[in-house]
């Protein structure tokens, strides 16, 4: 198990709420909500670019929707395994 410090952060009140739903919305804590923030941001400021979370939803989603109507149309049988399948790799190699 990771072990945690603990730090006081100040944020807006606007950022707060919007934590906090997405928290509540994924069922975890404020706490994690705010360590998955941070494992998604840093890695592009730490490579230099800067983080336009909408972008890169809007790039996730569309990459989404085009992979599910070519496995669709190619494969209908694996297509309908796959959420399953992704469920099983996220908690086999990402800790999920």
């Amino acid at each position: 198990m990771k072990e945690y410090r603990y730090l006081g952060v100040a944020l807006a009140e606007a950022q707060l709420r919007r934590v906090d739903a997405m928290a509540q919305d994924l069922g975890t804590s404020r706490s994690a909500m705010i360590r998955q923030l941070l494992d998604v941001a840093l890695p592009f400021v730490e490579a230099g670019h800067g983080v336009n979370l909408t972008r890169l939803i809007a790039i996730i989603e569309s990459t989404q929707a085009a992979t599910d109507r070519l496995l669709t149309l190619a494969d209908p049988d694996f297509a309908e395994r796959l959420p399953v399948l992704t469920i099983e790799r996220l908690n086999a190699y990402h800790d999920a």
